[in-house]
């Protein structure tokens, strides 16, 4: 399989023979101009901290690590925790967060787009796709979350690109054994941290599982196991603190049923009653609300008992927010589950909001944002190609696993991308309304990889007769499909 992956291991090892092909030469000149060309776009990108999500805490908060260790044992809302906790020790230690909020920010969109074109061609020419469509994509990120550039938005799809990287030189590493299994340890950790930065990646995480297995069957078990021990010590340990200290919380965020009852409204129309939490109405909104902005302005909220401090907005790392939430989930999924015709109607439709895709933020909203940079335009058809052909690829590749019982095509890095971007899709049209343009970004470096599990070959009989087949790709290439005269 001649992936970008060999193509880049292979230069490693020639640069020290002093050998350049005339491929090295195209991938090494394509990243220098890709980086020149991206500096200018991304230079004034700044994002928020995580740890500041919904206006509920600030990283001037925290004094010490005493502060720290406090909040990472009360925490249990939809705060990424690791993140969060890297956050206040990088503020508590220097002082100053700009190096994470501006420098780190715009490496992350930058690494994020340039390891599609380079690591996931197999041609010239598919080189040259991924490259435009990983700039079309980079810069249209930088302008659709400018009004909310949320850290997350960038460094999740960073994380899953290098939980699949990682495997790879894993797979490929066959002659120094504690290499390999230092990648295994880092792909794990990339993916424990990719996992606690979303809580829909939780339910991902087992398929993501079975393609890293597959893809390490043919070395030690014990690399599976340098694999598997940063994702049970960071998401098992994190799991294990909710369920023994918030009341069985699975979930590590506390505010999906409200993003779940936000986007099921239109169809399940009545709600069971909540419990008070101070400064929230009957049906579990927060006063103040204009339109469909998703938050009050602070202006409303001075007084308030819940906040933290004034101009903050309201608690939501409360018990009775942890209920009310698990509440809502429960009943929106009984009706799903109860009017399925219904239910995948709304998803339906819910899917081709995300697929657009928007651009606009929070619309009808004061707080409205609605760019209106040329770039878009060229955007919204390369979503479209680009999403239309992964989830061919993804169709594709379930029809293979389950017509052949043959899990082998699991281990091409191609799956666990395919597989992430087609669920995410799935979780952002059914758990996250008004924001789409946002988090549609998670999924570009995916779009812009172009990940392909299969081949159509054509071919003639001895006849003349036109013969296609698809091919899986792989170690070993399974012909599935017919022959056509």
């Amino acid at each position: 399989m001649n992936t970008g992956f060999a193509v880049v291991s292979n230069r490693l090892k020639s640069s020290f023979r002093r050998e350049v092909d005339d491929r090295t030469v195209l991938l090494t000149a394509a990243t220098a101009v890709f980086l020149i060309a991206s500096w200018p776009i991304v230079r004034t990108a700044a994002c928020v901290p995580m740890t500041e999500w919904m206006l509920i805490y600030s990283l001037n908060d925290f004094q010490d690590f005493g502060d720290l260790f406090a909040y990472m044992r009360h925490l249990n809302t939809g705060i990424p925790p690791v993140l969060s906790f890297v956050e206040i020790a990088v503020n508590l230690l220097l002082g100053d967060f700009t190096l994470v909020t501006k420098h780190f920010y715009r490496l992350c969109i930058i690494l994020s787009f340039v390891i599609p074109f380079l690591l996931f061609a197999r041609s010239t020419v598919e080189i040259a796709l991924r490259y435009v469509l990983s700039f079309v994509f980079l810069w249209s990120t930088v302008i659709v979350t400018w009004r909310n550039p949320a850290l997350y938005d960038i460094l999740l799809p960073l994380l899953i690109l290098l939980y699949v990287v990682f495997v790879e030189m894993a797979r490929a590493e066959t002659q120094k054994r504690y290499l390999s299994m230092s990648f295994c340890f880092l792909a794990g950790f990339f993916l424990s941290v990719a996992e606690l930065s979303r809580p829909y990646v939780l339910v991902i995480l087992p398929f993501l599982l079975l393609c890293t297995y597959q893809a390490l069957k043919h070395v030690p078990r014990k690399y599976f196991v340098w694999f598997m021990l940063p994702i049970l010590l960071l998401s098992g340990g994190w799991h294990a603190k909710l369920l023994i200290l918030h009341n069985g919380q699975i979930i590590w965020s506390n505010h999906g049923g409200y993003n779940l009852q936000a986007c099921w409204m239109p169809v399940v129309k009545e709600y069971p009653p909540l419990l008070d939490e101070e400064d929230m109405n009957d049906e579990g909104n927060i006063p103040g609300f204009v339109g469909t902005a998703p938050w009050p302005t602070p202006s409303m909220t001075k007084g308030n008992p819940r906040l933290l401090a004034n101009g903050r907005w309201p608690n939501l790392n409360t018990v009775n927010h942890s209920r009310n939430s698990s509440v809502l989930a429960k009943h929106t999924i009984k009706h799903i589950i109860r009017h399925p015709i219904q239910s995948t109607a709304h998803l339906l439709r819910r899917i081709a909001v995300v697929l657009k895709p928007r651009t606009k933020l929070w619309e009808g909203s004061p707080l409205s944002y609605d760019p209106k940079h040329p770039i878009l335009h060229i955007y919204r058809p390369f979503v479209w190609v680009s999403s239309a052909f992964l989830i061919l690829n993804a169709v594709f590749l379930g029809v293979y696993v389950l017509r052949t019982r043959n899990l082998r095509v699991l281990a091409l890095p191609e799956s666990p991308l395919l597989i992430f971007a087609c669920l995410s899709i799935l979780f952002i049209a059914a758990g996250h309304p008004g924001e789409e343009s946002r988090y549609i970004v998670s999924i570009l470096p995916c779009f812009a990889a172009l990940p392909r599990v299969f081949s159509v070959c054509i071919s003639r009989t001895a006849h003349g007769a036109k013969r296609w087949s698809i091919t899986a790709l792989g170690p070993e290439e399974t012909r599935l499909g017919s022959d056509k005269e």
